[in-house]
């Protein structure tokens, strides 16, 4: 057996499983040594109060929450969705690791679910631009399960252990020399969740406690480096970095086999020249490849591309001045209206944002996209909202959709539309489907009420009488198109060729008939129903003689009249006896007229002060027909007072029914077989007897007490109605006297209609008198025109003579105006016959009602009555 390791490996130790380890030092020496003054000690995490700084994380590198437990100190993850997450390490566990080299990381590790997928990616080391993996099976360790299982992994490349990619020694050391992950797999199915605890990493410490640790190598530098450093250097932690050179030419590393940053080449050719500047912004880090590309590693914010020369995504710019002058990249300002996830959202030289979303639109994203309005630029994004244009109205905007403003949304409307979405017309315009705009309604300022019209079709609102779109024309069997409308024709359907009038209200009469609607015969003519056909033969006389009587009356018109222009004295001896018997007849006529409007030696005044008298009379009537009315009314009030009164009442003894009901239903529920049966014979519901039926099980001992005091309710249910049936009882008689008291003022009313009916007649009577009196004076008129006047009594003959007929006017006037009054008071009387046949009417709907409500009143009775019964039963039973 070898006492000693072979060149190029130290550490012969027993615990070493491959009896010596091979020297690193970074491949610039195969000669090493172990270095003194190191201890066995662990870096790790037992989560006592804390996670420790530890974090969760997806497969893809999104950080997740972690949960931390206290009770059961442990940390644990959970996935979203069919992506693995991982527990990531604090920094503690990360940095230069050479220490752990062959020595073990132990944690446990608990699952949610059953049937784990365990991958090769289960536990992953990351370093030095490298990452080993390894199944968590692996190095003999169970499959993870709803138990806490312990795991070891040994930091080794030999294939036994199973990291993959195999490493050699060397890179397997740089991953721990320079470690900047430890990942532990947490959940092993989709949507899983994972538990870690008591996480350990083996390593030494120089000045530790502990037991010796013989596996730090100790490197001599070889020629070509500054010197071999066979003392140990200080590190900034007190203790000591082991085998670390001191390096030149630009080149760094504990061995001086890397170029220093900044620089690029192969340091470990041992020339001056090994390393040289990185072409980078900022003398930054940079490598080169395999075909000796030189790629810059820690490009400047907002840089990109192999040489840091262009823009990265989202920034724009010409940092080399390939399109004109140099500009420096900055951010892309798309007014964070772009997807910040997205790739290319805006051009890297000119800045121009390309995928702007939010329905936004512009060179940085700054307007509403066309068919939209709002604000783009609001801090609550979204805000851009469709055009709500109405596409009959709102002008064609070549493609698409409606344009609107951007800031209002106030669409470009077609000609007389109006509205935010050009969605009506203007007043005095319809039409606006016709897609040309809205048409001018041209409504007829005379025929229409205003200018404007249907906003469909047009029609224009008319006058009475008129029609037509324009209302620009009279409705059939209308007449005089003006702005007050159009009168009906009311053509004599009897008389009339036809029922339309002309322009002028002219109807077409029939022949031998006459008048503006052809409403009578022509004269000499009678009988319409006939066609008007002539008169007998004897009405010739009479109409010869009216015809004479018309000549006359125009001839005494012209002699009057010449008269009262050119009064002529004429020389006639016999004037005066002529004149003598004028006067003669003229007091005879006059007393005769007196005569006939007194009759039975009654003046004309006494029979008006009689008149008068009657017409008091019927005032006085029609005051006790109003005071018969407002006692209707309040008989009327009071009768709906006691129904109201009687409504109350009857609910009231409902709801005292409706109690007694429901006491009866629970005493009368023994069991709820029975309670079914009770249902169905006196309709109660088969549920809540049930519910009665069980709460009955229960009272079993209150069900006499309460059987009582439902028969008091019901009792008490009963009298009250009865109260409440004579109540209605007595609203009814009420209403009966209400009823016969307006019987006897129809009554009253009707004898007063037969004196009002009387009085026509006399008023009748009277114009007939003064009628004839009337025509006593034309018939003194037509003595006058054959009389020779003589130049003497002229004034006095012309002043009795007008006086004379000022009487008869007066006469007239007076009768007149009586039947004036009369018709007002006809009229009065008419509409008291109406209000009073409308109380009548008014009284008949309450009695009909109060009968509805005795009706009610007796059905209550009788239920109440039956609750009895029913109560009584139940006691029985």
């Amino acid at each position: 057996m070898s006492q000693m390791c072979k060149p190029g490996f130290f550490n012969l130790d027993e615990e070493n499983l491959f009896g010596c380890t091979p020297c690193f030092c970074y491949g610039h020496s195969s000669v090493c040594d172990s270095a003194p003054g190191y201890s066995r000690v662990a870096i790790e995490s037992v989560f006592a109060r804390s996670n420790e700084r530890w974090t969760a994380e997806e497969y893809s590198g999104r950080t997740l929450a972690l949960q931390f437990n206290g009770i059961t100190q442990t940390i644990g993850a959970s996935a979203p969705g069919r992506e693995a997450v991982y527990f990531a390490a604090p920094d503690k566990f990360l940095g230069d690791q050479r220490a752990s080299y062959n020595q073990e990381l132990e944690f446990k590790l608990r699952i949610g679910e059953s049937g784990p997928g365990a991958t090769v990616e289960d536990v992953v080391l990351e370093g030095a631009g490298l990452s080993i993996t390894q199944a968590i099976f692996g190095q003999g360790n169970p499959l993870p399960s709803g138990v806490t299982q312990k795991y070891k992994f040994r930091l080794h490349e030999h294939p036994d252990y199973g990291w993959q990619p195999r490493l050699s020694s060397r890179d397997f050391i740089s991953v721990l020399t320079n470690l900047t992950a430890i990942k532990i797999r947490a959940t092993y199915t989709p949507e899983g969740v994972g538990f870690l605890d008591d996480v350990k990493l083996e390593t030494a410490r120089r000045g530790a406690a502990g037991r010796q640790a013989n596996w730090i190598e100790m490197c001599s530098c070889l020629k070509g480096y500054v010197r071999a450093m066979l003392a140990l250097s200080a590190s900034t932690d007190g203790g000591y970095q082991v085998g670390r050179c001191i390096c030149e030419d630009n080149t760094a590393g504990d061995n001086c086999e890397r170029c220093n940053r900044g620089y690029y080449g192969n340091a470990l050719q041992g020339t001056e020249y090994d390393c040289k500047v990185c072409p980078c912004p900022n003398h930054g880090a940079c490598t080169q490849l395999i075909d000796e590309t030189v790629v810059c590693l820690e490009c400047p914010k907002g840089y990109g591309g192999p040489r840091c020369d262009l823009c990265s995504d989202s920034y724009f710019g010409d940092p080399t001045g390939r399109f004109g002058p140099v500009h420096v990249c900055q951010p892309c300002d798309c007014n964070e209206n772009v997807d910040p996830n997205a790739v290319g959202n805006c051009n890297r030289t000119t800045g121009e944002c390309l995928k702007c979303i939010y329905n936004t639109a512009g060179f940085s994203c700054d307007q509403c996209t066309r068919g939209f309005y709002g604000d783009a630029l609001a801090s609550l994004k979204g805000d851009c909202k469709q055009c709500q244009c109405y596409r009959s109205g709102t002008l064609e905007s070549g493609f698409g959709p409606p344009v609107c403003d951007q800031v209002s949304g106030q669409c470009q409307c077609k000609p007389n539309v109006k509205g935010k979405n050009c969605e009506q017309c203007e007043d005095g315009y319809y039409n606006i489907v016709s897609g040309e705009g809205c048409e001018h309604c041209n409504c007829d300022p005379t025929g229409s009420l205003n200018h404007t019209c249907n906003i469909h079709t047009g029609q224009c609102l008319c006058r009475p009488g008129i029609t037509g779109r324009r209302c620009d024309a009279c409705e059939a069997y209308h007449y005089g198109f003006s702005s007050q409308g159009c009168q009906t024709c009311e053509c004599d359907s009897i008389g009339s060729v036809s029922l339309q009038c002309d322009p002028h209200g002219q109807c077409p009469c029939l022949e031998n008939v006459e008048g503006r609607q052809c409403e009578r015969c022509k004269e000499n003519k009678y009988d319409r129903q006939r066609g008007c056909v002539d008169c007998p033969p004897c009405y010739n006389l009479v109409q010869d003689a009216t015809n004479d009587h018309r000549s006359k009356l125009n001839e005494l018109k012209h002699v009057l009249s010449n008269i009262a222009s050119d009064p002529t004295v004429i020389n006639d001896t016999n004037f005066e006896n002529k004149l003598r018997d004028v006067q003669f007849k003229v007091e005879d006529l006059w007393n005769r007229a007196k005569q006939g409007a007194g009759g039975d030696d009654k003046s004309l005044l006494e029979r008006l002060e009689e008149l008068k008298k009657r017409l008091n009379e019927v005032g006085d009537l029609i005051t006790q027909v109003n005071n018969f009315t407002r006692r209707a009314a309040v008989g009327t009030e009071m009768g709906t007072r006691n129904v109201t009164e009687a409504e109350e009442i009857i609910d009231d003894a409902l709801a005292l029914l409706k109690n007694a009901l429901d006491y009866l239903e629970t005493e009368g529920a023994v069991a709820l077989d029975k309670a079914k049966d009770r249902s169905a014979q006196f309709g109660q519901q088969s549920e809540q007897m049930s519910d009665i039926a069980r709460e009955a099980r229960v009272l079993v001992q209150k069900q006499m007490e309460e059987a009582e005091e439902i028969k008091n309710t019901a009792e008490r249910a009963k009298n009250t109605s009865a109260q409440a049936y004579e109540l209605a009882t007595e609203a009814i008689k009420q209403q009966q006297n209400i009823s016969d008291e307006l019987r006897g003022l129809k009554v009253n009313i009707e004898s007063a209609e037969t004196n009002l009916e009387k009085t026509k007649e006399l008023a009748a009577e009277a114009a007939n008198k003064v009628g004839e009196v009337h025509s006593d004076a034309f018939d003194i008129y037509k003595d006058i025109y054959g009389l020779t006047v003589p130049d003497i009594d002229v004034p006095k003959l012309k002043e009795d003579a007008e006086n004379t007929a000022n009487d008869a006017r007066k006469l007239k006037q007076d009768a007149e105006d009586l039947l004036k009054a009369h018709g007002e008071i006809l009229a009065n009387l008419d509409d008291q016959l109406d209000q009073s046949e409308d109380l009548l009417a008014r009284g008949m709907e309450q009695q009909q009602l109060v009968d509805e409500l005795l009706a009610d009143v007796d059905a209550a009775n009788s239920k109440a009555d039956k609750a009895v019964q029913l109560g009584d039963k139940t006691l029985q039973e």
